[in-house]
């Protein structure tokens, strides 16, 4: 299936923003990614609409998540220490403070909205065919990454294979790998353990915009080996003009650190997801012969897409 378009959803969210500290006092921030909003539509039947409340309520931990980290910037939790036994260019990073759990917590709240908004969206599907279904085992099937859906991961959706699995299968499809660690980040939440919060180099470069003759200081993702990196008190590197370290998480038993910057393409994609679900709704009561009262409506896709 093509992407719905996305014209229809202009509204936004808040910005999720991660400061950047330089040298010196010269601060600069990373080009902010806005988090995409659902609007109200009315004709949704009940769980859906449920659903869009809730990714809503995930949108609404933005500005505190923000708030956490300024602050965690703020109390400057690293610094440079210059020494005459090292070699020339080469620093001595000083942690004062690791970052604070009040990050893994909201990011745990965030993913727990997200995901539940999902597990909504597929019982409002399921309940569309078939209002007498059971829905104890109903959720979103994320299954494995990369493949289709196997039949145990089909078993309790064969009431809507037809009109509604195709749309799962695409959002599943679009989404990839940042859904699969939406799941993951859940399901450590939910069930283990908060989510570690770490502190990382981030490696960054200069991007010149030609157009209109700026330049903005982003993420060298060419360089992942040093996000990768382990980083502690007294560690030796390079000095370099962008030395920059930056909080993170990780998954347990995963040996890739993600980047907070992962956050936004969770919204952006549950986002994309719940757009297809909406569409498959559209058919599915198309079917039935009680077309939407929207007869215009228009699902989104990513802002990029």
């Amino acid at each position: 299936l093509a992407r719905p378009p996305y014209n229809q959803f202009a509204k936004r969210g808040p910005r999720l923003a991660i400061a950047l500290r330089q040298r010196g006092s010269h601060t600069q921030r990373m080009k902010p990614v806005q988090i995409p909003f659902l609007p109200e539509i009315d004709w949704l039947p009940e769980r859906i609409k449920a659903a869009t409340i809730k990714y809503g309520w995930a949108v609404t931990h933005i500005p505190k998540l923000n708030e956490v980290l300024e602050a965690f910037e703020d109390s400057k939790p690293w610094s440079l220490e210059q020494s005459t036994d090292l070699a020339a260019g080469m620093v001595r990073i000083r942690i004062n403070q690791q970052p604070p759990k009040e990050i893994g917590l909201i990011l745990g709240d965030i993913v727990h909205s997200l995901r539940s908004s999902l597990d909504y969206a597929v019982c409002g599907l399921v309940s569309l065919a078939d209002p007498n279904a059971n829905l104890r085992k109903v959720q979103f099937p994320f299954g494995d990454l990369g493949k289709p859906l196997n039949s145990a991961d089909r078993a309790p959706l064969k009431s809507i294979k037809d009109l509604a699995l195709p749309y799962i299968e695409a959002a599943r499809s679009n989404g990839g790998e940042y859904l699969d660690v939406l799941n993951r980040v859940s399901n450590q939440d939910k069930h283990r353990l908060i989510v570690f919060t770490i502190l990382r180099r981030m490696p960054m470069k200069v991007q010149i915009n030609s157009d209109n003759n700026t330049a903005d200081i982003i993420p060298d993702i060419d360089d992942l080996q040093t996000w990768m990196r382990p980083i502690q008190d007294g560690d030796v590197v390079e000095m370099g003009s962008m030395l920059a370290l930056r909080p993170g998480f990780h998954i347990e038993d995963d040996s890739t650190p993600y980047a907070l910057a992962v956050i936004n393409q969770m919204f952006v994609n549950t986002h994309l997801a719940l757009a297809y679900m909406i569409k498959a709704a559209e058919v599915m009561l198309s079917a039935q012969g009680l077309p939407p009262q929207a007869s215009n409506f228009s699902a989104p896709s990513t802002p990029n897409g």
